[in-house]
């Protein structure tokens, strides 16, 4: 995940104990039901993606031992909500443009009305997700949470709209 110009990459694995601290004591956004009334977790997905954001802005000073500037993107935000809670799709260049050829999803930032959108689409589309999720979990003993197969299919269509 990490690419040339990610402040990551001149950090070592140690540099996520705070935030990964942090993240084990909101596990429990791992279960969240988007096909119910959710009003409450999706503002606790936001206030953690504001907190990790912030935290890394506010604790990484140094970059390869010149001081910077950090900026935590959408991107790097969303792939760790993503790929530990699986509470959020991860904004990254794919998924954009699997929005953005889906029509009344043509948005690329990371916003709350937006997230809705896409809770949206996934509850008028749920038997689809829901087949498929249950597909995966028989053939694979995998579960992947809701957002993960969000995230799978919208990348999808950016992927093949890029290729």
């Amino acid at each position: 995940m990490y690419r040339g110009s990610s402040f990551l990459l001149w950090k070592d694995y140690l540099v996520h104990r705070k935030v990964v601290k942090h993240l084990l004591s909101l596990r429990h956004l791992r279960n969240i039901d988007f096909s119910k009334q959710c009003d409450s977790k999706i503002d606790e997905i936001f206030e953690l993606s504001s907190w990790i954001r912030n935290w890394y802005q506010g604790n990484i000073r140094y970059v390869n031992g010149t001081a910077k500037k950090i900026h935590a993107t959408d991107t790097l935000v969303t792939k760790i909500l993503l790929g530990t809670l699986g509470c959020i799709p991860a904004y990254d260049r794919y998924f954009i443009e699997g929005l953005r050829a889906t029509k009344g999803l043509s948005y690329s930032t990371l916003t709350k009305n937006n997230f809705l959108s896409v809770v949206e689409f996934y509850k008028d589309n749920r038997d689809d997700f829901d087949s498929v999720q249950e597909s995966i979990k028989r053939t694979s003993g995998i579960y992947y949470p809701t957002m993960k197969l969000v995230d799978m299919y919208f990348w999808q269509i950016g992927f093949d709209k890029n290729a």
